[in-house]
């Protein structure tokens, strides 16, 4: 059995969505302390009649870039990734060839990716990640902003205007066909 750490956080909502979440690995070198979570599923009854259930989640915080878990972490783990969230994108994630080219890696087994960045970066996240991803055969689905500015806990965490306003695109592998 897997150590676990009381240190990883749990994302919001994992307890109703987790049963179909077998691996949830938040790469962020914000992260101090490299951690795991395993997560079980009580109510997910029976897998053989919901193939995507899982009655067992590892939540995993790795304190890495994405180049650097890519080029050392994910190879060694044999870790392929079917969905890639990137929250809050911008240059410090992908204004590199090596970091845009780690994204690339990172989504390579990816059915879905959502980028999402913010109006204070000029949604910087969605210029410089959606170019690699169309080159990998995703399609871009309609752009969505999330407003924040009547939020109560995303307020005083802003230090600009533009903080609270996001924008969101998924995008979708297409089929190879």
């Amino acid at each position: 059995m897997a150590a676990t750490s009381p240190h990883c956080r749990k994302p919001k909502f994992f307890d109703s969505l987790g049963g179909h979440i077998s691996l949830y690995v938040n790469v962020d070198p914000a992260v101090t302390l490299a951690a795991l979570k395993t997560v079980s599923h009580p109510s997910v009854a029976d897998t053989d009649t919901d193939p995507q259930a899982v009655k067992l989640s590892h939540l995993v915080d790795v304190p890495a870039t994405l180049e650097e878990f890519q080029s050392t972490i994910a190879p060694a783990a044999n870790i392929m990734f079917d969905c890639v969230v990137m929250l809050g994108a911008w240059h410090l994630q992908l204004g590199t060839d090596a970091s845009r080219a780690a994204f690339g890696q990172a989504v390579s087994g990816a059915k879905l990716v959502v980028l999402e960045s913010p109006s204070s970066v000029n949604q910087e996240g969605l210029t410089l990640g959606g170019p690699v991803l169309e080159a990998a055969g995703f399609k871009p689905e309609p752009e969505h902003e999330v407003v924040c500015t009547e939020d109560k806990e995303s307020i005083p965490l802003a230090r600009m205007t533009g903080m609270l306003q996001r924008h969101m695109v998924a995008y979708i592998r297409q089929d190879a066909s």
